[in-house]
């Protein structure tokens, strides 16, 4: 179950039988992808597939801007983080 309150995405989820309430900041998504552009760690991996989870909660000229922020990358890391960059972009730009 989710909600938005502003900006934010509210989930409660149930795991071993306890409640839990979950916050993502839209803004702090977008921040996330900029700093893991170029890392050769897990950090892409993190947050692309945190964005993927949240897509839903982005408007266009979000989208875009993070099109943007990958399209302008000089550079993406290693080989493999770059097919994975350039496939999240083409996976943002089906959803405009």
């Amino acid at each position: 179950v989710y909600w938005l309150y502003g900006d934010l995405i509210c989930y409660l989820s149930r795991e071993d039988d306890k409640m839990a309430i979950a916050l993502v900041d839209k803004t702090i998504l977008i921040f996330a992808l900029r700093y893991a552009l170029g890392r050769r760690t897990s950090a892409p991996s993190i947050v692309i597939e945190a964005i993927q989870d949240n897509i839903d909660i982005f408007v266009t000229w979000e989208i875009e801007v993070m099109i943007k922020e990958i399209d302008e990358c000089r550079d993406y890391g290693m080989e493999c983080d770059k097919i994975q960059w350039l496939g999240f972009r083409d996976w943002l730009a089906k959803r405009l």
